[in-house]
C-alpha cells in the first residue's frame, strides 16, 4: 500500500496532537498512580518544598509515560493475538468472517514481538510479573475485540455514533488500566517505576544519626546495632522518608539517617 502526500502530511500533522494528548494523560495518570502509592506505604509527603513539588510532577510524568510505554507494547501484542485468532477463525471456518479493524502492520507487528520477548523474559526474572502479563494479553485482546465492535459507520445516525463513541471510550480505558489491575503485576508494575525513578530502593543499609539511633533500637529492638539493612519505600518528596526493616515500616525525618551503600542483588 502506497501512501499518497496528502495522507503523510495528515499522518505528520496529527504526532503534534497525539504528543500533547498523550503528555497531559502521562501526567494525569502519574499523579494519580504516585498517590496510589503513597497510599500502599502508607505516607503522604509532608513539607513539600517548590523543588520536591517539580520532582512529583516529573516523577508522575516519569511513570505516566513508562506505564504508557508498557500498555502499548502490550496493546500491541494483544493486536497481534487478535489479528492471528481472527486469521486461523477465518481460514477453518470461511463462513464466519469476523469484521475487525486491525491488521498484521509492520509497526504493530514489531512492537509485539518486542511484547512477546518481554512476555518470554519476565518467565526467567520475575514470575509475578510473567503471570501478570500473561493474563493481561488476552484480556486486552477481549476488549479490543469489544472495542472493534463498536466501530463507527457512515451510515449511523448521530445518536448511534454517540453511544458508539462512549463505548470505544469506556473500552479504550479499560484497555489501558487491564496491566495495572492484574493480578500481582500491579505491585511488580508499580515498584518498578519507583525504582527506577528513585523514589524506592529495596537494598540499601543505612545509619542513623545519634540522636535518632535510640529511639530506632527502641522501636526495633536492636542494640548497638550500626548498620541495618532496609526498604527505602519512599524518598525525595517531602521531609520525610518511609523505611522498612523486618517488616517495621518508620517514617524518618530525611535529615536523620543516610545511607550508607547500597546491596547489588
Amino acid at each position: 500500500m502506497i501512501l499518497s502526500i496528502e495522507e503523510v502530511e495528515k499522518a505528520l500533522d496529527l504526532i503534534p496532537k497525539v504528543l500533547k494528548i498523550v503528555f497531559q494523560f502521562a501526567i494525569a495518570v502519574g499523579t494519580i498512580i504516585v498517590i496510589l502509592y503513597a497510599g500502599r506505604v502508607g505516607y503522604y509527603p509532608s513539607g513539600l518544598t517548590f523543588g520536591d513539588t517539580l520532582l512529583f510532577i516529573a516523577v508522575a510524568i516519569s511513570f505516566g509515560f513508562s506505564y504508557t510505554l508498557v500498555v502499548f507494547i502490550l496493546f500491541c501484542t494483544s493486536d497481534v493475538l487478535l489479528s492471528f485468532i481472527t486469521s486461523c477463525l477465518q481460514i477453518f471456518n470461511t463462513n464466519h468472517k469476523i469484521d475487525v479493524n486491525t491488521s498484521l502492520k509492520v509497526g504493530i507487528l514489531i512492537f509485539g514481538i518486542i511484547g512477546i520477548a518481554l512476555i518470554i523474559y519476565s518467565f526467567f526474572s520475575n514470575r509475578e510479573t510473567f503471570f501478570g502479563l500473561l493474563v493481561s494479553v488476552p484480556l486486552m485482546s477481549c476488549f479490543l475485540y469489544i472495542y472493534n465492535t463498536f466501530r463507527i459507520e457512515k451510515l449511523d445516525t448521530d445518536e448511534i455514533k454517540r453511544d458508539k463513541s462512549k463505548m470505544q471510550i469506556i473500552f479504550a480505558l479499560l484497555i489501558y488500566i487491564i496491566p495495572l489491575v492484574v493480578g500481582k503485576f500491579q505491585g511488580s508494575a508499580i515498584d518498578q517505576a519507583m525504582r527506577l525513578i528513585g523514589v524506592r530502593n529495596d537494598n540499601a543499609t543505612v545509619q542513623f544519626d545519634n540522636d535518632y539511633q535510640l529511639f530506632i533500637e527502641e522501636i526495633t529492638k536492636t542494640k548497638d546495632k550500626k548498620m541495618y539493612s532496609v526498604k527505602i519505600l519512599f524518598q525525595g518528596l517531602g521531609s520525610s522518608n518511609v523505611l522498612e526493616y523486618e517488616n517495621i515500616r518508620l517514617v524518618v525525618p530525611s535529615t536523620s539517617y543516610r545511607m550508607a551503600y547500597e546491596n547489588k542483588h
